[in-house]
């Protein structure tokens, strides 16, 4: 567990954007192959559903880029909480490119905040009414806008698939990853598994019987993962 837990933060905020590109950088202990198991159960594809979705994803990107160099770390979080996303729009009937989109631009703002203070969530809304602009209903953009802002009313079902994707991404292999691989994180990773554990005790009641199945998965995994590296001094 030490070996995982030190080849995970020392490969902090490298572009680094799925299990497979994780396994080509972890030594295969049984610790490596339990984390990659469930790493891979909880990551789900990210395929945009059409161009303009692609296009936005690069749109993100180059935003993200264009603010802070160590950006890849938080790009990694956008593409699981978005995989997750998709996978609640099939068993929520909305459009996928609407679930796509909203989990792109979740956090745009993120690295925004860090360097000049403004909440990402209103950043984020403001990035993604402008990019949408010419694309969609004022409506539809205005509806995915305030989901962002966190604004839309709790019986949104966008809102919930928002909810529940990013909520999900705090827990389990995805959690411990996303907790170790910050550069606060690689070099505090007992203070990092114990935000895990914070958010693990305290997750919230999820909307979806996909989203359900995936908690459930995830705690089991995050439970056995923190019982053996409490006994460890890193």
């Amino acid at each position: 567990m030490r070996q995982l837990v030190s080849e995970l933060t020392s490969h902090a905020e490298e572009a680094l954007y799925s299990p497979n590109d994780w396994a080509t950088h972890l030594t295969m202990s049984a610790a490596s192959r339990s984390f990659l198991a469930a790493l891979r159960e909880e990551w789900l594809p990210a395929e945009p559903p059409d161009s303009f979705c692609r296009a936005m994803s690069d749109h993100v990107q180059t935003h993200l880029a264009s603010v802070y160099a160590g950006w890849h770390h938080l790009w990694a979080h956008t593409l699981r909480v978005t995989g997750i996303a998709l996978a609640l729009a099939e068993e929520s009937d909305i459009d996928p490119a609407h679930a796509y989109l909203m989990g792109i631009f979740h956090d745009a703002g993120k690295l925004d905040e860090m360097i000049t203070g403004a909440a990402h969530e209103r950043v984020g809304a403001l990035l993604i009414r402008k990019a949408l602009r010419e694309e969609y209903h004022p409506t539809v953009i205005e509806r995915m806008a305030n989901v962002i802002a966190k604004l839309a009313p709790p019986t949104d079902s966008y809102m919930h698939i928002l909810y529940d994707a990013d909520k999900l991404d705090k827990i389990g292999a995805a959690g411990i990853l996303r907790r170790l691989t910050t550069r606060w994180g690689a070099s505090r990773p007992t203070a990092a598994l114990r935000t895990v554990s914070e958010e693990m005790e305290d997750f919230p009641a999820m909307h979806f019987a996909r989203s359900a199945l995936l908690t459930g998965s995830k705690i089991t995994y995050t439970a056995e993962f923190l019982q053996t590296a409490q006994t460890i001094r890193f």
